[in-house]
C-alpha cells in the first residue's frame, strides 16, 4: 500500500507541477515546491523523533526569507494567479508526501524490500498515467467536436492511440 501511495504522488507531483508551470511563473513555482522540504523536515522531528540542526533551521529560514523577496507587492504587477497557487501548493504538498511515504517505508521493518516497492510503485504510477492520458485526450477530443468546423483546425489534433506506440510501451515496460 505505501508502494501504491508512493506511485501516486509521485505521480500527481508531476502533474500538479506541469499544471503549476503552465499558468505561473516557474521561480515562484520553484520555491514553491521547494517548500515541500520544509514539510520534511519538520516531520522528521515531529514524527521520527529527529534533531532540527542549526543547518536545517537556517535552510527553513532562508526558504521563507527566499519566498517574502520574490513575492511583488504591486498588485499591478502581480504574474500569479489563484489557479497557479493552489497548483503550486498541491505539488509542494504531494512532493512532501513522497518524501514522507519514502521515511515511512525506509523506517518499516519492509526497508530491505526497495525492489518490490519500487516496482510496484512505477507500475501504479505508470496506470494512473495511463487513466489521466486517456482521460485528458478523451476530454480534447469532446471538446474539439463540439466546437465549430473552423476553429477545429486551430485547436490541437486530435489524440488518439495506436497499436504500434503502445506495444512499443508495453515492451518497453516489460523489459524494465
Amino acid at each position: 500500500l505505501t508502494a501504491i501511495g508512493f506511485g501516486i504522488v509521485t505521480t500527481t507531483t508531476t502533474i500538479f507541477h506541469l499544471m503549476a508551470l503552465s499558468t505561473g511563473p516557474l521561480s515562484l513555482t520553484t520555491v514553491i515546491m521547494s517548500f515541500s522540504m520544509v514539510i520534511n523536515a519538520l516531520s522528521g522531528a515531529v514524527l521520527w523523533n529527529e534533531k532540527l540542526s542549526v543547518l536545517k533551521i537556517v535552510g527553513i529560514i532562508l526558504m521563507f526569507l527566499c519566498f517574502v523577496l520574490t513575492v511583488r507587492t504591486n498588485s499591478s504587477d502581480s504574474i500569479v494567479t489563484v489557479k497557479w497557487f493552489v497548483f503550486a501548493v498541491l505539488c509542494s504538498i504531494s512532493n512532501a508526501a513522497i518524501g514522507l511515504l519514502q521515511k515511512t517505508h525506509q523506517s518499516s521493518e519492509y526497508r530491505d524490500e526497495l525492489m518490490p516497492f519500487l516496482v510496484i510503485s512505477f507500475i501504479a504510477s505508470a496506470v494512473i498515467s495511463l487513466v489521466v492520458y486517456l482521460f485528458t485526450s478523451k476530454f480534447k477530443h469532446n471538446a474539439s467536436d463540439s466546437a465549430e468546423p473552423n476553429a477545429s483546425a486551430i485547436t490541437e489534433p486530435k489524440t488518439s492511440i495506436t497499436a504500434k506506440p503502445l506495444a512499443l510501451i508495453v515492451v518497453i515496460f516489460l523489459v524494465s
